[in-house]
């Protein structure tokens, strides 16, 4: 399902020092093949119901997930995410990609690609 979860960061050099904005990642590929809709909300939600093992907090997780669901949404306002998340103490640690976030505390809080966007060969 690939490697998600959440860690301290390291030697508290944080890469999100200068705030990241919240941009649109590009289409991608599901590695792991051609799934169905049904197939994808599926694996979703076996993520998002097991990530307290992932380790962090769980009101930092639960404004990731609403965060990740708006930005599914491609008509989504990106300002209204960057609020959710700034009001959370949640910094996003590239504007490469929408998975990997950090808190106040400097936890590393990381999602699949597939909570967050689309891939382009579901079927």
């Amino acid at each position: 399902m690939g490697c998600v979860g959440s860690s301290p960061a390291k030697g508290g050099d944080r890469a999100f020092e200068a705030r990241a904005r919240v941009v649109r990642a590009q289409p991608w590929v599901d590695p792991d093949g051609a799934m169905s809709y049904r197939e994808l909300e599926s694996k979703r939600d076996v993520f998002w119901e097991t990530q307290p093992a992932y380790g962090g907090d769980k009101m930092v997780w639960d404004q990731i997930r609403g965060a990740c669901a708006l930005y599914l949404d491609p008509e989504a306002d990106l300002e209204l995410i960057e609020t959710i998340l700034d009001s959370a103490g949640i910094q996003i640690a590239s504007t490469a990609s929408f998975t990997t976030f950090y808190d106040e505390r400097g936890f590393r809080y990381v999602v699949p690609m597939y909570c967050t966007l689309t891939p382009t060969n579901v079927t």
